[in-house]
């Protein structure tokens, strides 16, 4: 502020007054040879005198002022230090965890190259572990959401927790059913499933409707192709029949090869209740053409053979492969025989008769005998068992299969056995059924014809009746695990989760089981967030008594449930135990939304979720500040008002002892070691006797509110000492041979100490196992100690406020006088932080004094203005939640600029400073023509630019600006148009990435 200047007269006023009162007073004094006239030179020395009196004379008001704001009790503010956080990478292999006490140092370098030591605030138990994943799962919705993959950036870079639209929900319903038999189907095929539910059998075919449902589940096949959709599927009362397209193919699925068909629920919240207990299955298909034919070792083709060969005999076989027929147990084959016209083969061998010749013959004496027909007149039928060709009938039926069938069509039917099983013949591998000769109608008539039966074709086809048999085994596909169950032990699986009372959670994946503590786990956010999020359980999975449970984690939260950045702290007992879930087994924390609110979130209402930057093991909080070594002081006998200068200004703490062995005695020392935290320590020599008897003084404001008797001393921090009392205002210190006071302090280097991200270097002290420590987010809110200038203004608005807000400028002075960190308050009232009418809210916008910083940085500023509102803002606005804090919205300005000048020489040197000068003015806190940067909602417009820059040597002129807007924060940067800029009441403007064009005239 400007004080009244009382008396402007300068050296040069002085001297021309007292001439000009010469002339009166002295007439005869001459002044033609001022030069060389002693009184000339007397009275210049005057006026030089009187000037620097006139001078201190002037400064009359702001001594007032001064000496007016100490009576009041107003302090300049001591020095801040920074803080932030670290994080420590301990050596992968680091089974053990490293004790880190609190106040251990760690260090970086300033801009100086000058070393900045800070304190660790907290204990710690650095651990070599780190959250692999990170899942929610809501069961109301049926959702699962990997939010966070440590191996995956895209994953990494920034999430949200219970966000169940933002990401692909992995929460399949599915169950496979595989049978090497049944589903040997080949395309025309048909499967039926009959639902079976031993529990619950009214519900079996409301299940298989509900299944047969298109609209709510998928059918689908295995091919070599892979999964095909079945397209016709319909129900009929419990059973489920499907039509196959294509084979179904012999392969593997979940390291087990068999054949395979699925089930995908669509809409698994549609119905509370899918559930069965198994599946029988059977099929029906017709057309089978059979995989190989052999009459005895000799391979027949599919069409038109001989099946006992043009001449057959007893025992001769017809051996028939037909898998996908001869593989269904215990149903119906029927093989349709076509047969053409008997093929005909005479004998070749025919006996020569020995005929008696004679003059006269009768004809029947030379005749040649009539052939005999040769067929089959008897077939067995028999199958492969494993052991041995057993009867396939047990009776006589078909053995005739192959008399008379001359353009006949024959069905062969029957019941597959249980026991039949595959055999090579000849070179084929399979399922068998033989049809073997057991008698030869004339097989011994020499000269005869053999009728040897054509078969055309054959065509088989089988179907179940009532003797559906269980799938082989039944897999099922649920929170992205498979569960394998045999479809004979009769217990519920479950499609659907709609019915069950479970929370929404999210779960926290670590590499390695947590033992000991205390733990610490450092989830920075980004974002805004709801003003009040649902309340959270923390829970770990581990052995209690023998059984593993999830068990209640005690935590000490710092985040309010993820509405800012911080630290959680737990510990941890030897009971941690790893757990499949989600298909990966791992050890497990989870956090249990126990009022279920995560379930209600809107998509719409996703942008307030918790968002967080990064989930960090090993982060524990830091101070910048430094101790110092002990300073020890001699004293004389009854030296009043002693001073001690310490070595080291911008004390944060300081603790101050005096020697009172010689003094106090007796009761006067028991007394002392009996005080609650007395602070009292002693020496002793080797003989055991009291050599030093330390007592602690207390540090006060003023020393003439104290008595003779007091241990008090202030710290004068402008000077940078400690001042006793006189024994009057406070009692003076025993003075010994020796020094008789100590001090122990440390101190801060203010603004030094705010750091940038990856600044911190490592601990001062080397840490066993330790690969590395830094900060991963800026350390901010330090400041040098206030100026005498800027404690007058804040003073001021306290007489002006009174400590109460009643206007709007009220409400910007108690802000700002909340954080030394703040640079600029506005406040805009019955409107958002857009612009837009909002009756009745108060936002408070504030542009801190590190631009875009850490979460942390501005929610602590957020949180002491908040403190500060509570006190002193009408309880309507602080009750009704209708005060906003914001910080100022950052428009980030892209210049485009196209300049020229008279030489190509010029232009490293043109391009530089329009870069430097750009960067200069755009810096909101020190940039803009008077360097004292921008008030929000004044930004600059082309205009202020091109006057800014104009003026740089060597530059001839500029042709053109153009300016592109980004609003940008911690978490987004969008283009926003330059016209819009200038109508956001809360915006600043940043330094963003410009284009300059130099061309030469």
């Amino acid at each position: 502020m400007e004080f009244p200047i009382m008396d402007k007269r300068t050296k040069e006023d002085i001297y021309r007054q007292i001439i000009m009162l010469a002339k009166s007073y002295v007439p005869e004094w001459s002044t033609e040879y001022a030069d060389e006239d002693p009184g000339h030179i007397l009275t210049k020395m005057f006026a030089k005198m009187f000037e620097e009196t006139l001078q201190r004379y002037n400064k009359i008001p702001y001594k007032n002022l001064v000496y007016f704001l100490n009576l009041i009790g107003a302090d300049i503010l001591p020095c801040m230090s920074s803080k932030g956080f670290v994080t420590i990478k301990m050596n992968e292999g680091t089974d053990l965890g490293v004790e880190v006490q609190k106040g251990t140092a760690v260090y970086g370098q300033d801009e100086e190259n000058q070393r900045v030591t800070f304190e660790i605030k907290d204990d710690l138990l650095a651990v070599d572990n780190y959250v692999k994943e990170i899942y929610s799962v809501s069961t109301k919705l049926n959702k699962i959401v990997k939010e966070y993959d440590y191996s995956d950036e895209e994953l990494s870079s920034g999430f949200r927790l219970f966000d169940f639209y933002g990401s692909e929900n992995l929460q399949k319903y599915a169950f496979f059913l595989c049978s090497d038999e049944v589903f040997f189907v080949e395309a025309g095929g048909t499967i039926v499933l009959t639902v079976v539910h031993s529990q619950k059998p009214y519900s079996q075919e409301k299940t298989a409707q509900l299944l047969a449902d298109k609209e709510l589940a998928a059918w689908e096949y295995l091919t070599e192709d892979g999964w095909k959709q079945i397209h016709n599927s319909k129900a009929v009362s419990n059973q489920i029949q499907l039509s196959i397209e294509e084979d179904i193919a012999f392969t593997e699925c979940f390291e087990k090869t068999s054949r395979w068909i699925r089930c995908i629920i669509l809409d698994p919240n549609k119905y509370e209740d899918i559930s069965f207990t198994g599946f029988h299955a059977s099929s029906v298909s017709c057309g089978i053409s059979p995989d190989s034919l052999y009459y005895n070792d000799i391979s027949l083709p599919k069409k038109d053979f001989v099946p006992f060969g043009e001449k057959f005999s007893a025992y001769d076989d017809f051996y028939i492969n037909c898998n996908q027929a001869f593989t269904k147990r215990g149903a119906w084959v029927n093989l349709t025989f076509s047969f053409g016209e008997l093929e005909e083969f005479a004998e070749d061998l025919i006996e020569e008769r020995d005929i008696k010749w004679k003059h006269f013959i009768k004809e029947e004496e030379i005749k040649e005998p009539e052939k005999q027909d040769i067929y089959i007149q008897k077939v067995l039928w028999e199958y492969w068992n494993g052991n041995g060709w057993a009867r396939l009938f047990e009776d006589n039926r078909y053995e005739d299969f192959f008399k008379n069938t001359e353009k006949q069509v024959k069905t062969l039917s029957f019941y597959c056995p249980k026991d039949m099983d595959t055999a090579f013949v000849g070179a084929d591998y399979g399922m068998w059924i033989r049809a073997r000769i057991l008698s030869v109608n004339n097989a011994f008539n020499v000269g005869g014809r053999y009728k040897a039966p054509l078969v055309k074709e054959i065509f088989a086809e089988y179907s179940y009746k009532n003797d559906a048999v269980c799938v082989d085994g039944i897999f099922v596909q649920k929170d992205m695990e498979i569960a394998a169950f045999q479809g004979l032990d009769n217990l519920e699986i479950q499609m659907s989760g709609a019915g069950k009372e479970e929370y929404p959670s999210v779960y926290l994946s670590v590499a390695k089981a947590i033992k000991g503590g205390p733990i610490k786990l450092y989830f920075i956010k980004q974002g805004a967030s709801l003003s009040k999020l649902p309340s959270l359980k923390w829970e770990y999975w581990g052995n209690v008594n023998g059984i593993s449970k999830w068990n209640e984690l005690k935590i000490q939260d710092e985040t309010a449930f993820f509405q800012k950045s911080g630290i959680v702290t737990f510990l941890c007992k030897d009971n941690f135990r790893p757990k499949t879930l989600f298909g990966k087994e791992s050890f497990w924390i989870r956090l249990v939304n126990i009022d279920k609110k995560y379930d209600s979130v809107k998509p719409k209402d996703r942008e307030f979720l918790p968002k967080l930057k990064g989930i960090y093991f090993n982060t524990v909080a830091i101070e910048q500040k430094e101790k110092m070594n002990t300073e020890y002081f001699y004293l004389e006998k009854d030296e009043p008002n002693k001073k001690c200068h310490l070595n080291t200004p911008n004390v944060l703490a300081l603790n101050v002892w005096v020697d009172e062995a010689e003094t106090l005695i007796g009761e006067d020392r028991y007394s002392f070691k009996q005080g609650e935290n007395s602070g009292v320590f002693t020496e002793e020599d080797e003989k055991g006797l009291l050599t030093e008897y330390w007592v602690p003084w207390q540090r006060v404001k003023d020393l003439a509110e104290f008595g003779a008797e007091d241990r008090v001393y202030v710290l004068d921090e402008e000077n940078n000492f400690i001042q006793f009392g006189n024994g009057i205002h406070g009692k003076i210190p025993c003075a010994r041979d020796k020094e008789s006071i100590r001090a122990e302090y440390t101190v801060s280097v203010g603004a030094k100490g705010n750091f940038s991200p990856f600044q911190i270097e490592g601990f001062s002290d080397a840490v066993p196992f330790v690969d590395s420590v830094k900060n991963l987010e800026a350390i901010c809110g330090g400041c040098n100690r206030e100026k005498l200038d800027e404690a007058m203004e804040r003073c001021f608005g306290i007489l002006k406020h009174q400590n109460k807000v009643v206007s709007q400028e009220d409400f910007s002075v108690i802000a700002k006088q909340a954080d030394r960190n703040i640079v600029d308050v506005k406040t805009a009232i019955g409107v958002n932080q857009n612009g837009q009418l909002a009756r009745g809210t108060v936002v408070v916008g504030i542009l801190p004094l590190v631009v875009n910083g850490a979460d942390s940085y501005f929610d602590e500023i957020k949180k002491n203005v908040d403190a500060q509102f509570a006190i002193k803002a009408p309880a309507v606005l602080t009750v009704g939640n209708k005060i906003q804090i914001i910080e100022a919205q950052y428009i980030e300005y892209c210049v485009h600029i196209e300049a020229s000048v008279k030489s190509y020489n010029h232009y490293q040197q043109v391009y530089k400073e329009i870069e430097s000068k750009l960067e200069k003015f755009l810096n909101p806190i020190t940039g803009n023509f008077d360097g004292k940067g921008f008030k929000m909602g004044a930004l600059p417009n082309k205009m202020k630019l091109y006057n800014y820059i104009k003026n740089i040597d060597n530059m001839a002129e500029i042709q053109r600006i153009y300016i592109f807007c980004y609003e940008k924060n911690r978490d987004y940067r969008k283009e926003i148009d330059y016209d819009d800029i200038f109508s956001l009441p809360f915006a600043v403007p940043i330094n963003g990435i410009h284009e300059i064009e130099i061309s030469m005239i």
